[in-house]
């Protein structure tokens, strides 16, 4: 499964919310239901605007743990690319150029250790 889908999947059943708008406007606007004890279509209702309240705050929650779970995966999918990039040293070339390097540099993928750096053994 692809991030998208798993987007497309979260936002397709986040439509529940929208799905009991209908049905609680089924019930204020529907000829049927007219005449019915306002206790009752009270208590109904509240009901569904409290499921629905619910599922807003799971479906809020989701989404912010998928948003996460999205940037830490974009920024784990970045860090491995640049450990692959700076990992890849060129072993053919890299030895027959530590002779050719005229100004004391070492080729791409060996330390550089500079003159002026001083080490202190113990």
């Amino acid at each position: 499964m692809k991030i998208f889908d798993l987007e497309q999947d979260i936002m397709s059943c986040w439509n529940v919310c929208e799905d009991i708008d209908v049905v609680t406007s089924n019930f204020i606007d529907a000829p049927e239901w007219e005449g019915m004890d306002s206790k009752v279509s009270d208590a109904l209702m509240n009901r569904y605007f409290g499921i629905k309240e619910l599922y807003d705050v799971k479906f809020q929650k989701l989404w912010t743990t998928f948003e996460a779970v999205c940037k830490e995966h974009h920024e784990l999918r970045k860090r491995a690319e640049y450990a692959q990039k700076d990992s890849e040293i060129d072993w053919d070339r890299a030895p027959s150029k530590l002779n050719s390097v005229s100004d004391g540099s070492l080729p791409y993928g060996y330390p550089a250790f500079h003159e002026d750096e001083k080490i202190e053994y113990e």
